[in-house]
């Protein structure tokens, strides 16, 4: 969980930039190795393509995941942590929405 938006888009960098080409390094050296390469840029393009994909697969898995299982706990959390001076409305909002959520999760 990202502390503010600048942890945030680095993580996101790292994961969506970064990670595809640590991936696809180790790959090419070992596909270097075992098979005689004659176009080597098709090979890496190939590769690149691959592993952004699959990386992409798994972290939105993870995103949508996530989303099922935690949204309305995060929503719940930030409203009901609002200052005291910020309306007794929303808070009261906040704690009927988490007890409806109860009882539909106990049935």
């Amino acid at each position: 969980k990202s502390k503010n938006a600048h942890q945030a888009a680095s993580r996101t960098q790292g994961r969506i930039l970064l990670l595809p080409w640590l991936m696809m390094m180790p790959t090419m050296y070992i596909a270097d190795s075992l098979f005689d390469i004659s176009n080597f840029f098709s090979w890496w393009l190939a590769c690149w393509v691959f592993w952004s994909v699959v990386i992409d697969i798994v972290f939105a898995g993870k995103a949508h995941r996530c989303l099922r299982t935690s949204l309305r706990e995060a929503a719940l959390e930030r409203y009901a942590a609002a200052p005291a001076g910020a309306g007794g409305r929303l808070q009261e909002m906040a704690r009927g929405l988490a007890r409806f959520l109860g009882r539909r999760k106990a049935r």
